[in-house]
């Protein structure tokens, strides 16, 4: 066996199988980054702003852990 040529497919089998998750990861990111900054754009935080950044902050662990049980 010549792992001079599987070890390549591997690593490209694995990257194509977290790219989808990576995707995920920035776009909820940028969600939470959002909701933080539209929460803090009028120097006040209220309930519904709260629960919308730890609704967020929950998706974002959630990918994460995703990614983590992948490998």
């Amino acid at each position: 066996m010549d792992w001079n040529i599987i070890i390549p497919f591997v690593l490209t089998a694995l990257l194509l199988l977290s790219g989808g998750y990576i995707k995920r990861l920035a776009d909820e990111t940028k969600e939470l980054l959002t909701a933080i900054s539209a929460a803090i754009e009028d120097d006040e935080i209220d309930n519904k702003e709260l629960a919308q950044i730890i609704k967020e902050g929950k998706d974002v662990k959630t990918v994460f852990a995703d990614i983590i049980n992948l490998f």
